[in-house]
């Protein structure tokens, strides 16, 4: 993101600190960046010549990932023949820089994908500037996948290029979209092998909301665990592979019923065993007893 733009920093923990949008400082940002346009362009008609006043922007590689590649045709200009900054700029209007989470839920194909998260035009204006913004709003944006069928659609149509950049996603298991079920083993493997690629990865965030633990009649009336564990420990060490990256996890699983407290419990210790209690970012927790701790007040 360009560096001349400071916002507050979006927190995957406690989204409600997003900020309203502020019209009156968004028409300043764009009548800012047409100036700069203007001046461009009239640099650039003129033969590189300037007058007086002009300040032609240094063309800099931007900071989120390799330019695309120029036009063979030099004889015209282009969008890709702005600076790297200006470019940058102008992305960073047109993904709403307002919106710091982008949600990705009910996500079953493509069109889906490009009708909702990637709809802005210039996405569709070349394969080179699809590149390069695709790159500059993954690696800017936090991303939202409710449950496992959306997070692997979305990992899947944004492309290698996209995966490439994506610095910020969490994983929401949510009972008020669709229960997940770990024992579809394809589904799982996409994913684990989707976030293999994910090499600029900063964070993976897992928000549980559903019941994660479907407990089962066993052997002598006892009470199996029908969870496939390994999946979440494969994920865990998918993300641990990225250099730099970082997995925390959260159980925000609310109306919940009283007498759901022991399974509650047992899913708790699971969870901490797989991902550690030390990356648990608030949330609610229950103690192997079905008790739940009281959360800590600021």
């Amino acid at each position: 993101m360009p560096n001349s733009k400071s916002k507050p920093e979006y927190d995957p923990y406690d989204p409600q600190g997003l900020t309203q949008p502020d019209s009156a400082g968004f028409a300043h940002e764009m009548q800012v960046l047409r100036g700069r346009l203007q001046r461009w362009m009239r640099t650039r008609f003129k033969g590189g010549k300037k007058e007086d006043g002009d300040e032609e922007a240094a063309e800099t590689p931007a900071e989120w990932g390799r330019l695309a590649s120029r036009r063979q045709d030099e004889s015209k200009p282009s969008f890709l023949d702005l600076p790297g900054e200006l470019r940058n700029d102008i992305y960073y209007l047109i993904f709403n820089p307002h919106q710091f989470c982008y949600l990705a839920a009910y996500i079953t194909g493509p069109r889906d994908i490009f009708r909702g998260l990637l709809q802005p035009s210039i996405l569709r204006v070349s394969r080179q500037i699809r590149a390069e913004s695709l790159s500059f709003l993954c690696s800017t944006k936090h991303f939202k996948a409710m449950n496992a069928p959306s997070a692997s659609t979305f990992l899947r149509y944004i492309g290698p290029i996209g995966r490439a950049n994506l610095t910020c996603i969490s994983l929401v298991l949510s009972h008020k979209f669709r229960h997940t079920f770990t024992d579809d083993l394809p589904l799982w493997t996409s994913i684990i092998k989707f976030l293999s690629e994910t090499t600029s990865l900063q964070i993976f965030h897992f928000d549980i909301d559903d019941y994660l633990h479907a407990l089962v009649p066993g052997e002598d009336g006892e009470v199996a665990d029908s969870v496939k564990w390994e999946i979440f420990t494969d994920l865990r060490k998918a993300v641990e592979r990225i250099d730099g990256a970082k997995l925390t996890w959260k159980i925000t699983l609310e109306g919940m019923l009283n007498n759901e407290n022991y399974r509650m419990g047992m899913m708790t210790c699971k969870l901490q065993q797989v991902f550690g209690a030390e990356n648990r970012r608030g949330g609610r927790v229950w103690r192997l007893n079905g008790s739940e701790i009281p959360r800590e007040r600021n």
